[in-house]
């Protein structure tokens, strides 16, 4: 069974470039966490890659529905409704890794295209402190609050303790006993 991200790119798939024109706009303009720079002239990848990471897997579906929908492509999102719900049933496991934890894993393998989202200009080399200090800001930026919960998780599973519990999960871990207490105080000082 596909990931969340393949049937995401799937009801993409189908948008001529005029009808893709206006679910980017529908979708800048209902989601504030979405910068329109973000979506103005992205590709269909880029697309589904910034919606995942604003909002994480499960969110994502929604959102897309909602907005295939909003543009009349009705069959399109009824096909990725389905599609989603089956995936769940037969427990296909991309479809619910927490998007805190994907997130964590792209930094520490060094995914920075995954990471993009978070940094207004592109970057090559980003350390922990800095990643967790933009999701602080993205987050307060948000008006629906759906980032705060993120924030929360993206911060504890960076925990030395978290990825101890987690070795499975994780090709190797990181000390980030500094980055974590800076970016406390970073929160505490804004």
């Amino acid at each position: 069974m596909a990931s969340v991200k393949d049937l995401l790119m799937d009801s993409l798939q189908e948008l001529k470039e005029a009808e893709l024109e206006v679910f980017h706009w529908h979708l800048a303009n209902e989601y504030k966490c979405i910068p329109k720079c973000k979506v103005e002239k992205a590709k269909k990848f880029d697309t589904v890659d910034t919606i995942v990471a604003c909002f994480g897997p499960e969110e994502a579906v929604k959102v897309m529905v909602k907005m295939l929908r909003k543009i009349n492509q009705m069959i399109w999102a009824n096909n990725l409704e389905n599609e989603h719900k089956q995936a769940q049933a037969e427990g296909n496991k991309n479809t619910s890794l927490p998007v805190g934890v994907h997130v964590f894993l792209c930094y520490l393998n060094k995914n920075m295209q995954e990471l993009q989202f978070f940094f207004d200009e592109p970057k090559q080399n980003i350390i922990l402190q800095e990643l967790l200090q933009n999701a602080v800001d993205k987050a307060r930026r948000s008006q629906r609050g759906h980032l705060d919960l993120f924030l929360r998780f993206l911060m504890g599973i960076s925990l030395e303790s978290s990825q101890n519990l987690l070795k499975g999960l994780f090709t190797h871990s990181e000390d980030t006993t500094e980055s974590i207490a800076k970016t406390t105080e970073y929160i505490k000082k804004e």
